[in-house]
């Protein structure tokens, strides 16, 4: 079972106020082994409603704030950006009705999505010229985690000869 540790966390928010549809998006910035395993997303995008979606690449170029979840923590994987799209997505795979709803909970046996390197996870309003707003809880995992066996990079036992 995967489990939510907090010295990977990260959350990270933005909102923009679109001509068009206002897109929020969760950038992976890692590479190699390093996924995203996104615990919640909030939405709220002025009742007009949020579709969730997978984009390939860095979808928006004005970055959000990103914090650690633990105060002085390092920053971890993740970047979240804001576009103003003249074309909605069509290739969503998951909806909010966009008053400020929540898809997923943080401490939930299992997170809502997962999300490779160079990959974009979108809150898109629905509606054009309407204020996009979304937050997002998230934390770098492994294939290993994900599998419940022992990670290489992050189970490192220290031995101690005495």
């Amino acid at each position: 079972m995967l489990r939510f540790i907090a010295h990977r966390a990260m959350r990270g928010a933005a909102s923009i106020s679109p001509t068009n549809y206002g897109t929020v998006s969760l950038y992976n910035n890692g590479h190699g082994e390093d996924i995203l395993a996104v615990w919640m997303i909030t939405n709220n995008s002025g009742g007009a409603g949020g579709a969730v979606s997978f984009q390939q690449g860095m979808v928006g170029s004005v970055a959000g704030t990103v914090s650690s979840v633990v105060t002085g923590d390092a920053p971890n994987y993740g970047v979240i950006y804001t576009l103003d799209s003249a074309a909605a997505f069509t290739n969503y795979i998951g909806l909010t009705d966009g008053y400020a709803t929540v898809d997923g909970l943080p401490l939930a046996k299992f997170p809502s999505y997962f999300l490779q390197p160079n990959w974009s996870l979108c809150v898109q309003a629905l509606t054009a010229n309407v204020l996009e707003q979304a937050a997002f809880l998230w934390q770098v995992v492994h294939r290993q985690d994900i599998m419940g066996v022992p990670c290489p990079v992050c189970d490192v036992t220290i031995a101690v000869v005495t």
